[in-house]
This record gives structure tokens, C-alpha cells and sequence, in this order.
């Protein structure tokens, strides 16, 4: 049996440090990723939504496998205004034509995937569009998250949400940043 060098431990060691997703449980999703679906599911409680006309309350995903199934999870057996809580799957060529069915839109992280294309075509929508990245509140979500001293945080654009019948409530503005 042949003993490892240190050389070779050190450099073992360095990539488990680097990349410490790589080598984690697949099953035991980020925290913050653990975070982001409890907040997204939070969101619904604390909004006053239009009629809902659906059989199901959707809650739809682009492009984020692990939210989709931490949200399975969470929204298992729940419900809003009496409508069953579904979690919906999508990639990015496919919402567009399925976006009248999401209450609400969680948009990948970051600006690219087309992010800012989505803003756009959801503008004035009855759809809820959650982001994630630097002032995408700013530039037309609803909600958006963002990294503050280590802590996911959110924002919510007013502005964004006083054009649609989406009405967020009070206690829900009192912890969010507060955007235009």
C-alpha cells in the first residue's frame, strides 16, 4: 500500500475547499438555496392576489431544478385561497408562451438567462416575476433577492406591483427593502 505524499493530500484538500458543492450531498441542498424557497413560499402568504381563476395556485420555475424540488416539498398538501399550491418547471423558451398560467415567476439568478427579456413581457402582469441579482427590483421584478452582509435578503418594487392587482401586505413591506 502506497502512502499518499502531503503534496497530494494538500491539493485534495484545496479542491474540497474550493468547491465544497462538489463534493456535498446532493440532497442536502445550499442553505441558501433552502432559504430562497422558504421566502418564496412566505411571498404568497403575504399577498393579497386577484381572483384566481385556475384550479391550482402556480407557482413556476425557470431553469432551477433545485428550487423546484425544495418548493415540491414545501407546498406539498398546501393551498392559497382554497387553490392547491403546484409547482411548475420550465425552461426559458418555454414560459413565454405559459406565463398567463404563474401567479408566480421565479426567474433564474443572475441578469443573463434573459432575465431582463422577462421583466419586460411581464410588465403589468397579474404574475408575481421573482428575481435574484443586483438591482433586478430596480429594473422591473417584483420581488428580488439579494446578498447583504452574508444574508439573503429582499426588495420590493412598488412601483412594479401597484401597476398589477398584486397587492403585497403591510407587514410583508415592513420587511423589505423598498424600491422604485
Amino acid at each position: 500500500m502506497r502512502i499518499w505524499s502531503r503534496d497530494l493530500i494538500k491539493v485534495v484538500l484545496l479542491a474540497i475547499l474550493a468547491c465544497p458543492r462538489a463534493f456535498s450531498d446532493a440532497s442536502n441542498p445550499p442553505i441558501e438555496k433552502r432559504v430562497e424557497s422558504a421566502f418564496v413560499f412566505q411571498f404568497t402568504k403575504f399577498i393579497e392576489w386577484p381572483s384566481l381563476e385556475g384550479p391550482n395556485f402556480s407557482i413556476c420555475i425557470v431553469d432551477d431544478a433545485e428550487l423546484q424540488s425544495l418548493m415540491n416539498e414545501i407546498t406539498r398538501d398546501k393551498s392559497i385561497s382554497g387553490h392547491p399550491i403546484k409547482i411548475e418547471a420550465y425552461n426559458k423558451s418555454q414560459i413565454s408562451e405559459k406565463f398567463d398560467a404563474c401567479e408566480v415567476l421565479v426567474l433564474p439568478k443572475g441578469r443573463d438567462h434573459g432575465v431582463l427579456d422577462f421583466l419586460h413581457q411581464f410588465k403589468g402582469k397579474n404574475t408575481l416575476v421573482v428575481t435574484y441579482g443586483q438591482d433586478l427590483a430596480k429594473e422591473g421584478a417584483g420581488i428580488n433577492f439579494y446578498l447583504s452582509e452574508d444574508r439573503l435578503k429582499f426588495e420590493i418594487n412598488q412601483g412594479v406591483l401597484s401597476k398589477t392587482s398584486i397587492r403585497p401586505s403591510g407587514q410583508l413591506l415592513k420587511l423589505a427593502r423598498l424600491v422604485n
